[in-house]
């Protein structure tokens, strides 16, 4: 049962990873992330 979760969820984690980082970046810099 876990590997059709992870099948699913892991291209969605790496979808949403630049989003992160791109968030993560400007909340270290101090800018409102654009979203």
């Amino acid at each position: 049962m876990a590997a059709p979760a992870l099948s699913w969820r892991l291209p969605l984690l790496i979808l949403l990873l630049p989003l992160a980082t791109s968030w993560a970046s400007a909340a270290v810099n101090g800018e409102d992330p654009d979203i």
